[in-house]
This record gives structure tokens, C-alpha cells and sequence, in this order.
């Protein structure tokens, strides 16, 4: 992470950029966030750093233990289909009270993403865009508590799913699947569109499930290498 030339950040600007870090992978899992390096990269004291740690915790992105301290949270293979599961059934909640209230405009916003996630070659952007098209679709149930646990949920395993568009052909198949539900949005069909969505959603549950499943010692590498004394 460079050093920032922006002062006196707040406690939310703090667990922000933190959780851009951790998201995009910068910080791996098991990472050790040291509060007085971070204290020093945003040029505030150790109190509003510590008060973004414990926001990021509560978020499910770090983890604390006494004597320990911070460290980025592991996500389980089974914790990351249950993580999955919750959001599936939580955003077809969102779906179904919103759907009435979605317009053309709405649809035609969310089509717009998709045409930009299908063009970029980028995994952030397109992580981004993902999450974008979720939000366009989901935004008129309003529900803010609602919408802000899925997007807890889905921060919680973002960094994951970026590693798994990265290793399969998970993007393909996803950006199908996002077509397939905006066209039963646009037909007016509630029903197809919220078993489309669930299917989508519990689609990745599986793959992921079986990805994490192959990286079990993730984290446990970090904090290896993390302990091993500099010669």
C-alpha cells in the first residue's frame, strides 16, 4: 500500500481504503494489519485507524484477538456457500419488493453495465461492474438495511470470486446468466427472474465452494511467512 498524501482521514475514509485493499487482493488473507504503519500511511494517530479495524471487523473483513491484534479474515470453503446461500435468499427478498417499481430507464442502466463487464478486461473492473448490476436491479426495494447486509455479504467474498473469474471460466457463464435475468426483468416475469437470480447466486455458491476447497491452506502461507525471522 504507498503512502498517502491525503491528512486527517476519517475513521470511514480509513476502513474504506483498507477494504479496497483487501478486496483487490493487496492484502492477502491472514495479513497482520499493523496499526502503527497505518497510523503512519494516513498521517493520523493510532485512534480513528483502530476505529476503522473495528468497523472492518464487525463487516466480517478482519478479524481481532487479544494479544494478536488485527488480521484479515479467512473465508472458509463452507462459510463462503453459507455466506451465498443468505445473500441468495436476501436479494430475491429485494427483488420482489422492488420489482413493480423498476422502470426502462432502470433496465436499460443495467444493461448499459453488462455491455461495459462484458467489454472489460479488467477482474477489478469487472468485480465492480458485478456488483453494480446487482445493485441496479435490487436498489427500488427500498430497503437500505436490506441492501446493506447484502453488500456486507458480498464484500466478505468478493476478493474470493475475483480469484475464481481468474482461474475458470466463471465470468462467461456469469454474464449469461445476468442477461438471462435483466430479459425476464424486462418481460415483466417476477417469477423467472427471481429463479434466475437464485440459481445464479447458488451457481457460484457451488463453484466457489469448490474452489476454496482447493486453497484450504490460504492465509495459512501468509502467516507463515509473516513468522519466519529475517535472516
Amino acid at each position: 500500500m504507498g503512502r498517502t498524501t491525503k491528512l486527517k482521514r476519517t475513521p470511514d475514509e480509513i476502513a474504506r481504503a483498507i477494504r479496497d485493499q483487501i478486496l483487490c487482493g493487496a492484502m492477502e488473507p491472514g495479513t497482520v494489519a499493523r496499526q502503527d504503519e497505518l497510523a503512519k500511511h494516513f498521517s493520523v494517530s493510532r485512534v480513528p485507524v483502530r476505529e476503522a479495524l473495528r468497523s472492518l471487523v464487525a463487516e466480517g473483513l478482519m478479524t481481532w484477538e487479544p494479544q494478536r491484534g488485527f488480521k484479515v479474515a479467512r473465508v472458509a470453503p463452507e462459510d463462503a456457500r453459507e455466506i451465498l446461500e443468505i445473500r441468495s435468499i436476501l436479494e430475491v427478498q429485494a427483488l420482489r419488493k422492488g420489482f413493480d417499481a423498476i422502470t426502462p430507464e432502470i433496465i436499460q442502466s443495467a444493461s448499459a453495465v453488462l455491455q461495459r463487464s462484458e467489454q472489460t478486461q479488467s477482474i477489478d473492473a469487472w468485480s465492480e461492474l458485478n456488483g453494480m448490476f446487482h445493485a441496479a436491479i435490487l436498489e427500488l426495494a427500498n430497503r437500505p438495511q436490506l441492501l446493506s447486509l447484502i453488500q456486507h455479504l458480498n464484500n466478505r467474498v468478493d476478493r474470493y470470486i475475483r480469484l475464481l473469474i481468474a482461474a475458470s471460466d466463471y465470468r462467461q457463464r456469469a454474464e449469461r446468466e445476468h442477461r438471462a435475468i435483466l430479459a425476464a426483468i424486462e418481460v415483466g416475469n417476477l417469477e423467472a427472474a427471481v429463479s434466475l437470480l437464485s440459481q445464479h447466486i447458488e451457481d457460484t455458491a457451488k463453484r466457489l465452494d469448490e474452489f476454496l476447497a482447493s486453497y484450504r491452506l490460504w492465509g495459512a502461507s501468509t502467516e507463515q511467512r509473516q513468522r519466519r525471522p529475517s535472516r
